[in-house]
């Protein structure tokens, strides 16, 4: 090599000495783990034995973590390195694949940041138990949210680590009550640190519903008047069914009674399913209902499109009862106005049944 590359490549390096490295990105990296990689499972959570639980039972595993962030609203738990426990984020992202739209966090590059505020709240010990489904519906709220709850009060966990969840509406207080649940701690905050945190983990297909089950029955006797419902759809702004009046005129004439959701209390809801010889509703969290319908009853359920996950009929089974599912056959209708599917809300979309097929196969049911 010459006297002058050298110098260069000498002087060249004095130069990059100088320069500061860039500072890191400010923020938490985001990263998910799964949790039988990340923390021991335990036993005992008042005195954190490591282990697997055996109290829980129902399906679910107990997870005991320390010092980590949590989303309330998200149902989301991440360590202080920024490691995301999936079985609290699988909710949440189905609103947000990459996690970007939770608080603080940002989308850069290819890669969710979260900058955790100085002034977050601090809360000493916790039991998560709410995804982001269950704040804001019905079906995911009892059939998973609410079983995990009693889960971890059956484990004892909760006189150690007392549950918390988002702002709570009616409904969610209603359930809690009528299922004899603990009332958790309403926390309105975007994110809180939780100096020890406990989260239960379902390892088998809607697990201690026959529990929420038998304690719900056991307050609400079922509607005696009422052996024929058809839950209507005519209040709801997801999706409208545009020959909603056609088919509630039709179901009247058969000596259905229309049931409006909207109007309704969880109540009267639990007493109508409860009472009902045959049910009628299209696709949707009405549905988890059918939890409380008696051995024999038919569930006919109405489907726009025919569902990936029929879990209507699996929880129809699970308490006795006959399902039979009707597809449209015409799908969903599309709006007229030229906006991209991501911008549309739900209720620029709608469908139509047909009325005359479909009451002909109810006919061949009751």
């Amino acid at each position: 090599m010459s006297p002058i590359k050298r110098l260069v490549r000498r002087v060249g390096r004095k130069l990059k000495a100088m320069v500061p490295e860039p500072p890191p990105p400010p923020g938490l990296l985001l990263t998910t783990v799964e949790e039988g990689e990340a923390l021991s499972r335990v036993a005992d959570p008042l005195n954190g034995r490591p282990g697997t639980i055996g109290a829980a039972g129902g399906g679910f595993d107990l997870a005991r973590v320390e010092t980590v962030w949590c989303a309330p609203a998200f149902g989301v738990v991440l360590d202080e390195t920024g490691r995301v426990f999936a079985g609290t984020a699988r909710e949440a992202r189905r609103l947000t694949p990459t996690l970007d739209r939770l608080p603080t966090a940002r989308r850069e590059e290819g890669e969710t940041r979260l900058v955790p505020p100085d002034d977050a709240q601090s809360v000493s010990a916790a039991t998560v138990f709410m995804g982001w489904g269950a704040a804001h519906n019905y079906a995911q709220f009892l059939l998973s949210a609410l079983p995990t709850l009693l889960a971890a009060e059956r484990a004892g966990a909760l006189a150690r680590f007392p549950a918390i969840a988002p702002p709570l509406s009616p409904w969610h207080t209603d359930l809690l009550a009528l299922a004899g649940a603990p009332s958790p701690t309403e926390v309105d905050a975007p994110l809180v640190k939780l100096s020890e945190a406990v989260f239960l983990t379902p390892t088998a297909q809607r697990p201690g519903l026959d529990a929420i089950r038998a304690r719900i029955l056991a307050q609400v006797a079922p509607a005696a008047d009422a052996r024929r419902i058809y839950v209507s759809r005519q209040g709801s702004l997801k999706a409208p069914q545009e020959t909603e009046a056609w088919l509630e005129e039709g179901l009247a004439a058969r000596g259905f009674t229309i049931v409006r959701p909207e109007t309704s209390s969880v109540r009267e809801l639990v007493a109508l399913f409860r009472g009902a010889e045959v049910v009628v509703a299209t696709s949707g969290t009405i549905l988890a209902n059918v939890l409380f319908c008696a051995p024999g009853a038919k569930i006919i359920e109405i489907q726009p499109t025919p569902p990936a996950e029929p879990w209507a009929r699996d929880l129809a089974v699970q308490v006795g009862a006959a399902w039979h599912g009707f597809v449209s056959g015409m799908g969903i209708i599309p709006p007229e106005i030229p906006l991209e599917p991501r911008l549309r809300p739900a209720s620029a979309y709608g469908w139509r049944l047909d009325v005359t097929a479909f009451l002909a196969f109810l006919d061949g049911l009751i």
